[in-house]
């Protein structure tokens, strides 16, 4: 009898166990955060830095550095990001009125990128900043990229390969993985618009190291009429 009376006790108390196991072994997940770094060509006219990130209510400052990226910045989880100003409330002058200058959504896979601020050709809607998003899963130690901003095509020959790179665009040159730094030759051309040929930019010898990725932005030099480009050093967080 008493072992029978263990059997409907153990019976009884058995979904209990169960439940309270599977509520244990699927915890509910909280949504991953994004965090961006920011680097700029130049800015607009009217556009001071440090600029500002509009994150929920909050006004986050940004400062940017021509030679590297900014400090991690914590992103909204929507990836949706806005660069703003404050300026005047007519309708209230003892206020201010929070104006978007700048706007891009980042995709949901995307959780650890670089954000790249470039003016805007064409102002519409007030928006005086563009934004070039690049994903640090595609942007490794080691890695090259080279972003386009002028009108004319762009040849990068590095290490006996060569990348085409159209205006407005980007692209990266994979460095096969290597634990120490390599030495290899770079030159830079440019697609003369009129006679069809390819004139060098310049050239020279770099060295790649698996702890940064090194970027170029070409751009055009108003004063002296010719492409100019600019270097930016991105370290590789430690594991």
């Amino acid at each position: 009898m008493k072992t029978i009376h263990r059997l409907i006790f153990f019976y009884l108390s058995f979904p209990y166990f169960s439940f309270a196991q599977t509520a244990e072994e699927e915890p509910a997940k909280e949504p991953k955060s994004k965090v961006a770094r920011f680097v700029y060509t130049s800015l607009p006219e009217g556009v001071a830095n440090p600029i500002t990130i509009l994150h929920g209510e909050e006004l986050v400052k940004v400062h940017l550095s021509l030679r590297s990226p900014s400090e991690p910045i914590k992103i909204p989880a929507d990836g949706i990001i806005r660069i703003v100003t404050e300026q005047p409330n007519p309708d209230d002058p003892t206020q201010t009125k929070i104006v978007t200058i700048g706007l891009a959504k980042v995709e949901d896979t995307v959780s650890d990128f670089l954000v790249i601020l470039v003016p805007a050709l064409h102002k519409k809607n007030g928006i005086l900043l563009e934004t070039k998003i690049v994903n640090f899963a595609n942007f490794k130690g080691g890695n090259n990229l080279f972003l386009n901003m002028t009108a004319k095509k762009i040849a990068v020959d590095i290490d006996k390969k060569s990348l085409e790179i159209d205006p407005s665009e980007h692209k990266i040159y994979d460095v096969p993985t290597t634990p120490n730094p390599k030495s290899v030759q770079i030159r830079f051309r440019f697609l003369d618009l009129e006679t069809r040929k390819w004139q060098i930019i310049t050239g020279s010898t770099i060295v790649m190291y698996p702890t940064r990725r090194e970027m170029c932005i070409f751009g055009w030099d108003t004063e002296f009429d010719r492409i100019n480009y600019r270097g930016i050093t991105i370290p590789v967080d430690p594991e």
